[in-house]
Parts: C-alpha cells; sequence; structure tokens
C-alpha cells in the first residue's frame, strides 16, 4: 500500500519509502516544485494525486460520457466563431 506523504504536494509514494536516493531525488523535486508558485503545477499534481489514488484503489466511475459537442449551446457556437475571425487575419 503506498504511502501518502505529508509533504506540500502530498503525493502518493510508491517508490521513494524504499530507496534514499530516490527519496532524495524526490524532495529536490518537490522543493523545486513548491517554490514555483505556479497554479497550473498545483492542478497537475492534484489530477496525478487523483489519478495514483483511483489506480491504486481500483476506484471507477459510473458516470456516463458523451458528445458534448453536439449539445454545445448555439450562444457558444457564434461567439466562438467571433473571436475566431477576429484572430484569423
Amino acid at each position: 500500500m503506498p504511502g501518502i506523504s505529508a509533504r506540500r504536494s502530498a503525493s502518493v509514494d510508491y517508490l521513494g519509502s524504499k530507496n534514499a536516493q530516490l527519496h532524495a531525488a524526490e524532495d529536490t523535486g518537490y522543493e523545486y516544485f513548491a517554490t514555483r508558485n505556479d497554479p497550473n503545477l498545483v492542478r497537475v499534481v492534484q489530477y496525478a494525486q487523483l489519478y495514483q489514488i483511483f489506480r491504486h484503489y481500483g476506484l471507477k466511475s459510473h458516470m456516463r460520457t458523451g458528445d458534448y459537442r453536439q449539445s454545445t449551446p448555439e450562444v457558444f457556437k457564434s461567439e466562438a466563431q467571433k473571436v475566431i475571425q477576429r484572430f484569423a487575419v
């Protein structure tokens, strides 16, 4: 079972707890990314954590997915076309 680390990223750690060199490399990486203050990296870490947790515990979604392109409201389509036309010069 993976350990949930108490680090800033709260990562699921599969390997670092068994390998001191890998653990040190993880710490270096965590420190680097923690000091970037980049909200995109924060989101990437959040998604990676969720993915690892779902995979480890065999969690599955029962939500049906569909083709959302067919249900796009016309107002969004027309506004998107206007924006595209402005930049397609």
